[in-house]
């Protein structure tokens, strides 16, 4: 419910249900895309930048699983 602490809610599809996300993927388009670009970016950069150190964790983690 606080993901508009972290990202841009611009750049984020959000659902309550899966009726919901269902609407929402049979309307989507790449001008819908196109509008919300900027955000998404902006979104990546976060995610990539700020909170990458998670991803990097995981995937020590499933190496050390593996080996």
């Amino acid at each position: 419910p606080n993901i508009g602490d972290y990202y841009n809610t611009d750049g984020v599809i959000i659902v309550n249900d899966k009726n919901e996300l269902k609407q929402v993927l049979n309307n989507l388009s790449p001008s819908f895309y196109e509008k919300n670009l900027k955000a998404i970016k902006e979104n990546y950069e976060l995610a990539y930048n700020k909170y990458g150190f998670f991803f990097d964790n995981i995937n020590n983690e499933i190496k050390n699983i593996c080996i």
